[in-house]
């Protein structure tokens, strides 16, 4: 069975999550760290969409889109590639490559869509923030195709 994600890139430090997770898009790959939730349940051809948490500018919005190529052990190939800035406090235990990476022309506000997701209609309290807490979240089929559409083309 193939899942979806969203896959949170948060502010660390001086260096925005915009910027984290674009330096990731570019080059393929998407760290996954030793507390990460539902790490065990990526498989190649699992569909990810970006998020970017956080306060400063284009935070709050999913950016991107991806499939997971091969989930690999971090290793010192990795490490030669990435400087440790990239992955934020802490390297990672485990790498998503990716294929069929997209950038979304236009960014998806969460705002924009929240009240409509499934990963937020039970919620009692105006707490949806965190849901999306753990660095991975497992989200529906419908939710995953609601936030393509709402990029505003058809990335199939």
């Amino acid at each position: 069975m193939i899942n979806q994600f969203i896959c949170v890139s948060s502010d660390s430090g001086n260096i925005p999550a915009i910027n984290v997770a674009l330096f990731r898009l570019e080059n393929n790959i998407w760290a996954l760290n030793k507390g990460t939730r539902h790490k065990g349940k990526f498989s190649t051809g699992s569909k990810i969409v970006i998020y970017t948490a956080g306060t400063r500018y284009n935070s709050r919005k999913f950016i991107g889109k991806a499939t997971v190529r091969d989930i690999v052990e971090f290793n010192r190939r990795h490490i030669k590639r990435y400087t440790k800035p990239t992955w934020t406090c802490t390297l990672p235990d485990l790498a998503l490559e990716l294929n069929d990476v997209i950038k979304f022309d236009n960014f998806v506000d969460i705002y924009t869509i929240k009240n409509d997701m499934d990963l937020f209609h039970d919620l009692k309290s105006n707490n949806w923030g965190s849901r999306l807490q753990g660095g991975v979240t497992l989200i529906s089929k419908s939710d995953y195709k609601m936030i393509i559409k709402s990029s505003g083309k058809n990335y199939n």
